[in-house]
């Protein structure tokens, strides 16, 4: 086997979730049949006692297997094709957990509620914390909800680049937006205006002099997501019915202000 499919098998391999000497010692079993544990462990790479351990370990996944030939244990790997079962196994466990907190979440979301509009604030740190304020969006939006949008896109564009499984994502629940945006360019001004019914929105533009914030802001539901896109990366969450209420009255304002051919 070349080293650089070795490399690459042992990148693979590990993915599924094993250790660095698990999926040595199994590749290396894998190679070479049966075969007594030194053998293995030169092969691997791995000290011999360590091995024996690894194996053990490999045996319980249903990786590995043990036989005894004219008085010698020898050790074996299992069929590539186990890999595939463990991955299923997870899969199944996944969706046991999503039918189960499924089946909870109204009675959860209940309880929330009982605080009454006390704002919750959850917060998100740096480019990663942003990312998934984007996502979480995503998965509380209800199917045909409209989120409003204060989005400054230049800064918008450094932070997410062209963030194509968030729009998919979006267009899939059927969630349309109504979005006031600055840009210096005026070809991605005149895009985004042009695309704007095609990617289920509504845009209305605004002068780059008169929004000078690193901050954008979206209403959805009973939710205000505000993120930073310059300097100290991050965002807050508010959820709460009053503060998305102004918030959305401010927006409207906002929005029949502006002229929407410009």
């Amino acid at each position: 086997m070349r080293d650089e499919m070795r490399i690459e098998y042992l990148r693979v391999i590990g993915d599924l979730g094993l250790s660095d000497k698990e999926t040595a010692v199994y590749l290396a079993s894998l190679e070479l049949g049966p075969s007594p544990v030194q053998a293995i462990a030169r092969r691997s790479g791995v000290a011999r006692a360590t091995t024996y351990v690894v194996l053990e370990a490999l045996m319980d996944m249903g990786l590995a297997t043990k036989v005894t030939e004219d008085s010698r244990t020898l050790f074996y790997a299992e069929s590539p094709r186990h890999l595939l079962r463990s991955i299923e196994q997870e899969e199944a466990a996944l969706k046991t957990r999503r039918s189960e907190i499924s089946r909870i979440l109204p009675e959860l979301e209940a309880v929330m509620r009982q605080t009454g509009d006390k704002p919750t604030v959850r917060y998100f740190s740096g480019l990663e914390g942003l990312h998934t304020l984007r996502w979480d969006m995503v998965q509380r939006s209800q199917s045909r909800d409209t989120w409003l949008n204060i989005s400054p896109i230049d800064l918008l564009s450094v932070v997410y680049g062209d963030d194509e499984m968030i729009h998919k994502a979006r267009i899939a629940k059927f969630v349309t937006q109504k979005t006031i945006f600055t840009t210096a360019s005026k070809e991605k001004k005149d895009k985004l205006l042009k695309t704007a019914k095609k990617d289920k929105a509504e845009r209305r533009y605004v002068e780059p002099n008169k929004f000078l914030s690193n901050s954008g802001m979206t209403i959805f539901g009973d939710r205000v997501a505000i993120g930073t896109f310059k300097g100290e990366l991050g965002g807050v969450i508010i959820e709460s019915k009053s503060v998305a209420h102004m918030m959305q009255e401010l927006f409207n304002m906002a929005w029949d202000g502006l002229d929407k051919k410009k």
